[in-house]
């Protein structure tokens, strides 16, 4: 195994030595190379990692033209994940990651001279037809058909014209020699490929204007259920289509789908943990639980949801009794079917949430507990409304906590009471 390292630019130019030099590599000549790549911009940071697979097909004096293949890539930045390797990471969060994906174990030709970069031919080619199959946004299509002559530029100078000086600054390039044997495949198929971009906001596929129409939505889903319903990375799918289209019944989808996804592969996606625990909790208190493990860790977010909808379970209750909601369904049309429906619902969320309350407020776990220990005290103090000496207590336990950042809302409380 054999590593080169230089430093070089994001935007690279190059100075030949002289055109006398040879290749000194013969046609037919097969590698596997590791590629990476560390770059920084100010706070922004980006490590590449990828396996080429190299065949030179032509070798003159003059030029090269190498059989080149992606096996597999992946990036992170100080914000996202990226690997082709990996199902649940493999959806792009830019232009860069669909440019990889257009390659992914698709051969093309690149052509290699002396005397500087020039047009790839094999580049554009595999470009132009991704952008059609799977209808990129123009702005994609745009950036991929400019950036077509830089691809690999500098790491194959590197690795054929080791003679050539550059022009270096800006960020690290390491290229590694791999023996066959080190090669593992991880190569997803063609369909899970274009299932991943043509459901992403870089494709147009499943769009009519600026929003998902759901004749091609529902497409979507009859073509690719049977291939990918049980995976995770396609219940991920599901779920944001679901959200972002308006098809009939859409909700009950949305949440049938929600309910079958583990909340260990929804933690990095809060808006959906959010929606979730919108819904466990009127199912049982150990789910909920589950839930909101993980939900916790999106800080902002839990606190949202703790302080705006899980309070108002509570907020609720202490305005009146579950005879006056009933009324107010009667009062806006709805059938005694769906009262007696909403009645059970309200019922039972109420006894899980003062359930659940409760076992927050004496967890472990601190983030939850500090969030959620100035909501119970305030219950609290309702329930023993007529022990003025109770009520006392609690007043000045949420005063002490005044100044206090790591609570709760617990000012809120405070005057509630």
């Amino acid at each position: 195994m054999r590593k080169i390292l230089i430093f070089n630019l994001l935007f690279l130019t190059f100075r030949q030595a002289g055109y006398t030099q040879s290749f000194g590599v013969k046609t037919g000549t097969d590698m596997y190379y590791r590629l990476q790549s560390e770059a920084k911009a100010g706070q922004f940071e980006e490590k590449t990692s990828g396996i080429w697979h190299f065949t030179v097909t032509s070798s003159t004096d003059s030029g090269l033209v190498i059989l080149c293949t992606l096996l597999c890539y992946s990036s992170e930045t100080n914000y996202q994940l990226f690997n082709t390797a990996d199902s649940l990471l493999c959806r792009p969060n830019s232009s860069k990651d669909v440019e990889m994906l257009c390659f992914l174990n698709r051969p093309f030709s690149y052509v290699l001279q002396k005397n500087g970069n020039t047009d790839q031919p094999g580049v554009r080619e595999i470009f132009e037809k991704r952008i059609g199959s799977w209808q990129l946004e123009d702005s994609y299509a745009g950036s991929m058909r400019q950036n077509v002559q830089y691809y690999l530029a500098p790491e194959m100078r590197m690795l054929f014209l080791p003679d050539s000086s550059h022009t270096v600054t800006g960020h690290e390039i390491t290229v590694t020699r791999l023996e066959p044997a080190e090669i593992k495949d991880h190569s997803p198929g063609e369909d899970f490929i274009t299932a991943i971009v043509t459901a992403s906001r870089s494709s147009r596929a499943l769009f009519e204007g600026p929003t998902y129409d759901s004749a091609k939505v529902a497409g979507y889903f009859k073509h690719y259920d049977p291939l990918y319903g049980n995976l995770n990375f396609y219940k991920l799918i599901k779920l944001d289509l679901l959200m972002g289209c308006n098809m009939q019944v859409g909700f009950e989808r949305y949440d049938a789908v929600l309910l079958q996804t583990d909340d260990s592969i929804l933690a990095p996606y809060p808006i959906h943990l959010f929606n979730k625990a919108q819904t466990v909790k009127n199912i049982s208190v150990d789910s909920a639980y589950q839930t909101l493990r993980y939900f916790s860790k999106q800080k902002r977010t839990f606190h949202d949801w703790i302080q705006q909808f899980f309070a108002q379970e509570f907020m609720s209750q202490a305005e009146g009794p579950i005879e006056e909601l009933q009324a107010a369904w009667r009062k806006n049309g709805a059938p005694e079917e769906e009262i007696a429906k909403y009645t059970r619902q309200a019922l039972n969320s109420r006894i899980i949430s003062k359930k659940l309350l409760e076992k927050l407020a004496n967890d472990n776990d601190t983030t939850m507990r500090d969030e959620v220990y100035p909501l119970y005290l305030w219950v609290e103090a309702k329930k023993h409304a007529s022990n003025m000496d109770s009520v006392l207590q609690i007043a000045g336990e949420l005063d002490k906590m005044n100044g206090s950042k790591k609570y709760g809302n617990h000012y809120r409380y405070a005057l509630l009471l």
